[in-house]
C-alpha cells in the first residue's frame, strides 16, 4: 500500500539533498545573526600585567617582590554611530538567507513531484501487475479450451494461444520487473 503523505514526510526527513539545503539555510540565518550583532557597539576589556624580570640570570624564577609588579586595566566602548559597511553586510546577508530559504522551497517542492510521480510509478505498476496476471490465466483459458476439444481448433488456433500465453508470461514478468525497479 502507497501511502503518498507518509512518502513524503519521509523524503522531507530523510533525503539528504534537502538536509544539505536546511543546514545550508541556517548557515545563512546564523550568518544574519553575526552581522545584525556587528552593528552593535563594541565593548572591549584590557588587561595588562607588567613583571619585570633580571636580564642577567637565565631563569627568573618565582622569587619576585610586591613592588616589582605592574598591572593595569582599560574599558574601551565605541559607539556605533558610522556602520555603513556593517549595516550593507547585514542586508546583503539578509539576502542570501532569502534566497537560500527560496532554494530550500523550490528544492522541496521538486523533491515532493519525484516522490508523487514515483508513488504513483508504484501504483501503475501493480495495477498493471494485476492486469498481466489476468491476461495469462485467460491465455491459459484458451490453451485449455483448445486442449479441452482439439478437432474444432486448428493448427493456427493452437500456435496463436501458445504465442499469446508467451506473450502474456512476458508481459507479466514485465510487470514485475517495473514494480521491483
Amino acid at each position: 500500500t502507497i501511502d503518498p503523505e507518509l512518502a513524503l514526510d519521509l523524503a522531507f526527513r530523510y533525503r539528504l539533498d534537502l538536509q544539505t539545503w536546511r543546514d545550508l539555510v541556517d548557515d545563512f540565518s546564523r550568518k544574519v545573526d553575526v552581522a545584525r550583532n556587528n552593528l552593535l557597539g563594541d565593548l572591549d576589556l584590557i588587561l595588562a600585567n607588567n613583571l619585570p624580570t633580571d636580564p642577567t640570570q637565565a631563569q627568573s624564577g618565582l622569587d619576585f617582590t610586591p613592588g616589582d609588579n605592574e598591572f593595569a586595566a582599560s574599558l574601551i566602548f565605541s559607539m556605533p554611530l558610522d556602520r555603513v559597511t556593517e549595516d550593507l553586510q547585514l542586508r546583503q546577508a539578509q539576502i542570501f538567507l532569502e534566497q537560500s530559504k527560496r532554494q530550500y522551497f523550490q528544492r522541496r517542492d521538486d523533491a515532493a513531484v519525484q516522490v508523487r510521480q514515483s508513488a504513483r510509478g508504484i501504483e501503475t505498476s501493480q495495477f498493471s501487475l494485476v492486469i498481466q496476471e489476468k491476461n495469462v490465466q485467460a491465455a491459459m483459458n484458451r490453451q485449455a479450451a483448445i486442449d479441452a476439444a482439439p478437432d474444432r481448433a486448428t493448427a493456427r488456433d493452437r500456435t496463436e494461444a501458445v504465442d499469446q500465453l508467451r506473450r502474456a508470461q512476458d508481459s507479466l514478468d514485465n510487470a514485475r520487473k517495473n514494480l521491483q525497479v
